[in-house]
């Protein structure tokens, strides 16, 4: 047998050199493309932690950098939406946090969590009917929080549903029996006004 038998057939190195550059970078793309796509979730779970991480230092704004490219990467990950939102009000954007609030809760409408800082900032900025549906939901998972029910109520109040607030001071009364404030409000909104003379 001579040394010529040992060797590759002669179209195996001509097939390999007919491969142009545009197919050789064709076929990287597509390699680095499928890596990203199966790779996505765990990049955007790694900057999720990192920021997670960044926001418990109170480091917000590189908490926002992370939380953004987790969102990027993975945009149904309402856990970085509603941390995102919480780091935009600590910064003191809250337009931000609001509308990315809004954003987490779209994704995952059992985050009670998000809907007491979502009824949090809207009390603050006075739309107190969005508050009270925020604080209903908080509610839901927590019924016996006394602060809230004093929210639900004290909001119900300043929207003018008598009714609503009534029926959270005596909510807030069943779980803490000695709140004068829940007294006197229910007394001032049970008692008809007097007729004027």
């Amino acid at each position: 047998m001579s040394a010529e038998g040992l060797t590759r057939p002669h179209g195996h190195q001509e097939r390999m050199q007919h491969v142009s550059p545009l197919d050789r970078a064709i076929m990287a793309a597509l390699v680095v493309g499928l890596a990203i796509l199966f790779l996505r979730p765990f990049i955007a779970f790694q900057s999720y932690t990192r920021a997670y991480s960044f926001s418990e230092l109170g480091f917000y704004e590189r908490a926002i950098t992370h939380y953004k490219r987790a969102i990027l990467l993975d945009p149904k990950l309402a856990e970085a939406h509603s941390n995102l939102a919480f780091c935009y009000n600590k910064t003191g954007r809250i337009s931000l946090a609001i509308t990315t609030y809004r954003e987490a809760l779209s994704l995952n409408p059992q985050d009670y969590q998000s809907h007491l800082e979502f009824g949090l900032l809207q009390y603050q900025g006075g739309d107190y009917r969005q508050a009270a549906e925020s604080f209903e939901r908080f509610l839901e998972a927590k019924p016996d929080e006394v602060a809230i029910l004093n929210l639900l109520a004290l909001s119900y109040e300043k929207v003018g549903d008598a009714e609503k607030a009534i029926l959270a001071w005596k909510r807030l009364l069943k779980e803490d029996p000695t709140s004068s404030m829940a007294r006197e409000h229910l007394q001032r909104l049970e008692t008809p006004l007097a007729p004027k003379n």
